[in-house]
């Protein structure tokens, strides 16, 4: 989601006891971390925080929060069709459908295109590119479509 998306999901407040479920992805990194903060001072409680591989910054945010980590974090690979099905399936059982997605998620190299391998290319494009089209085009679009 770019700039303007978190601009409108930010735009307004989230009434608390809405059952609506916000899927923030890549919640761990610091723009993650800072977005379900503000999420979270707006009045959502319902929130479905996405980390790779590293939860501790926003498990440190929930629980501030006096959310339940066991309830409101996710692990998964969104570059991998089955985990992203997974996911749903997760979140639907502890929260309820995703409503909302706020897509963070993504990779970064900062090796001059021309000089990083096939692999790495292969690697940075699947996170920023092939997440974003699973997210969409799984059984969890179905949700937010």
């Amino acid at each position: 989601m770019g700039s303007w998306g978190y601009a409108m999901a930010l735009s307004y407040n989230n009434p608390k006891g809405s059952q609506d479920v916000t899927l923030l992805t890549g919640a761990s990194g610091g723009l993650g971390c800072g977005i379900a903060k503000e999420l979270i001072s707006r009045g959502f409680r319902n929130i479905a925080c996405h980390y790779r591989s590293n939860d501790e910054a926003i498990r440190n945010v929930l629980v501030e929060a006096d959310l339940d980590p066991d309830t409101h974090l996710f692990q998964a690979d969104l570059t991998d069709e089955s985990s992203v099905s997974l996911l749903r399936t997760r979140i639907e059982k502890k929260l309820a459908p995703v409503s909302n997605l706020i897509n963070l998620a993504g990779s970064s190299n900062n090796a001059m295109s021309w000089k990083i391998s096939l692999k790495e290319f292969e690697s940075i494009f699947a996170a920023n590119v092939t997440s974003t089209c699973l997210l969409y085009t799984s059984d969890a679009a179905d949700d937010l479509l």
